[in-house]
């Protein structure tokens, strides 16, 4: 089954985690922080609400599976790895190729 946390209505920061379970993070006018993980689950949407919303990407995260709203610092300071969004190349509508097709040996 699929979870969500609806933090919406805060108005204070929030900060979650994303899960391999947890298919929906809402939060809601605070400066929020959400912390990526290697493997979200599949359709899963993070959307930061109003505020300045940061989205931390996960060390060698497939964030393919992902959507993003609302969130203004994508922060990939941390992320070793391979790392992947598929919604970058949506949002510049260009053909998506994954990582593993793209690379040559």
């Amino acid at each position: 089954t699929a979870a969500a946390l609806d933090a919406s209505g805060m108005t204070a920061a929030v900060t979650a985690t994303q899960s391999n379970t947890n298919k929906s993070i809402t939060t809601g006018s605070g400066d929020d922080t959400i912390n990526g993980i290697a493997a979200p689950a599949a359709s899963s949407k993070v959307d930061g609400g109003a505020g300045n919303d940061i989205f931390v990407v996960a060390n060698a995260s497939a964030n393919a599976n992902t959507t993003l709203e609302n969130i203004e610092v994508l922060n990939v300071s941390a992320a070793e790895g391979k790392v992947t969004f598929k919604g970058v190349a949506d949002a510049f509508k260009l053909n998506y190729t994954p990582p593993d097709k793209a690379l040559i040996d």
